[in-house]
């Protein structure tokens, strides 16, 4: 059986469907099979794998198995993926083409790139099997009730999905790819972008009149001050908040805006979507694809119902980039004392990052942005290998950059970043620093962040 074909349409949707009515045992049997299904093709293909579980047998448990990184595994890129056809050189050349995001390289992946808000980006894979089990998994689970199911069926499935359309991010990789083979999708779905002018955007929103509304929640935010004010005036049935931390505050907004609590998911790169929240609001573990093991600084167990410092998450359905016990820097607290909705499966809080928000003074009062509407437009930019913009009190935005092309590159970030700032009754002072690119004293490497308190910026005039 090929590597792309291992979880066909079919078999997707009745595996994912018929796993919550199963028993316990079931469950923790299937979930097994598949971690040795997943761990035996990584030892057969990858070559970083078979050196990394050399030896191993049977009879292991999780907890034995290497925790991988994300800079180890990029570092090795073309040993660990299990398709010999491909390789970094490939991808990044396919990725030089804007137009191939939701296209198919070697007409057998998506191609989709995190967007390096920790460390420097990954380029991952997602083979026929990701895509199956994703599509499913937002089918049986993207919504709170059956109710809300059935009703979003009979508004013909229409589904606004503001995101970016620049770079290969996964909202717009998935639906363009999603348009192109699946006329339901074609007619259904429809992208905005975030970047758009917005009276363009309400507009279209207005025309499109949409069942589902998804996106950002500053960018939801943003048209719900629009319908607030009268100028969008649509009557979604879900909103559909992910990729950014979703803050009392926008919950209180959208539900004035809208007339319902939005409803939240828990997603990365590597993995989709590895939880949905539920009519309770807990966030539910999809536990028949996604391991999640919560640990300590030192990859040391953490039990359930306290604050782990971070996660490693193996995918169950990743065949061509295999994702075994990798780390996620992100703060959980994991549950697993069940759910007054009925879902067995175990449910999850990340920790909010409100913080990280970047705020402004804009001509009508502050104005918040999320970190990645200036990582998507600066990673995007000719030239840039690595940067960092840290935005100082003052709106000084400090930009530590590594490129080809040294200051030319810079004065196009600079033009970019003024122009969407300046749209959005924005104005900054940007400076070029003498500080190389590097992580925080935490640790992390974060792209876009806020200066910490009595951090002064190190510019270069």
């Amino acid at each position: 059986m090929k590597t792309t074909d291992r979880i066909g349409v079919i078999s997707a949707s009745v595996l994912t469907a018929a796993y919550g009515r199963m028993s316990e045992f079931q469950k923790v049997s299937i979930r097994r099979r598949r971690l040795l299904q997943i761990v035996h093709y990584a030892k057969a293909r990858s070559p970083l794998f078979s050196e990394l579980f050399a030896g191993l047998g049977d009879d292991f448990e999780l907890g034995d198995l290497p925790v991988t990184t994300k800079t180890g595994l990029m570092e090795r890129f073309d040993d660990w993926v299990t398709d010999g056809a491909v390789s970094l050189d490939g991808l990044r050349e396919f990725m030089n083409d804007p137009d191939n995001n939701g296209r198919l390289f070697l007409h057998k992946y998506l191609v989709f790139k995190t967007s390096g808000t920790t460390g420097p980006p990954m380029v991952f894979l997602y083979d026929k099997s990701m895509i199956n089990v994703l599509n499913a998994v937002a089918l049986e689970r993207g919504f709170p009730t059956a109710r809300e199911r059935s009703a979003f069926f009979l508004r013909r499935c229409k589904a606004a999905v503001v995101c970016s359309s620049v770079g290969f991010n996964i909202s717009s990789g998935m639906l363009r790819f999603g348009q192109s083979v699946n006329p339901v999708k074609r007619y259904g779905m429809e992208l905005f972008d975030v970047f758009a002018p917005l009276p363009e955007v309400t507009e279209r929103l207005n025309r499109f009149r949409p069942a589902m509304l998804g996106g950002y929640p500053s960018s939801l935010c943003t048209l719900a001050q629009e319908q607030i004010a009268g100028r969008l005036n649509i009557s979604p049935l879900i909103v559909l908040a992910g990729g950014e931390y979703l803050s009392e505050d926008s919950i209180k907004t959208l539900q004035a805006a809208f007339g319902r609590r939005p409803v939240n998911s828990y997603a990365s790169t590597e993995s989709g979507t590895i939880a949905n929240e539920c009519a309770c609001g807990h966030m539910h573990i999809n536990d028949d694809w996604i391991v999640m093991e919560p640990v300590d600084s030192e990859n040391k167990p953490v039990a359930a119902g306290r604050l782990a410092d971070k996660w490693l998450l193996t995918n169950l359905c990743s065949f061509t980039q295999p994702i075994i016990r990798y780390e996620v820097t992100d703060r959980i607290i994991y549950h697993d004392e069940g759910c007054p909705c009925g879902r067995k499966s175990p449910w999850v809080e990340v920790e909010g990052r409100a913080s990280d928000m970047l705020r402004f003074r804009g001509e009508d009062g502050e104005i918040e942005f999320a970190p990645l509407f200036l990582d998507n437009i600066i990673s995007n930019i000719t030239g840039v290998k690595i940067f960092q913009a840290i935005l100082h009190d003052g709106d000084r935005l400090e930009l530590r950059l590594v490129a080809d092309g040294g200051a030319p590159v810079f004065e196009n970030v600079k033009a970019a970043v003024d122009a969407f700032l300046s749209k959005n009754g924005i104005h900054v002072s940007i400076y070029l620093s003498d500080d190389p690119p590097g992580p925080d004293k935490s640790g992390k490497f974060i792209h876009v962040r806020n200066a910490p308190e009595n951090e002064p910026p190190q510019a270069r005039v």
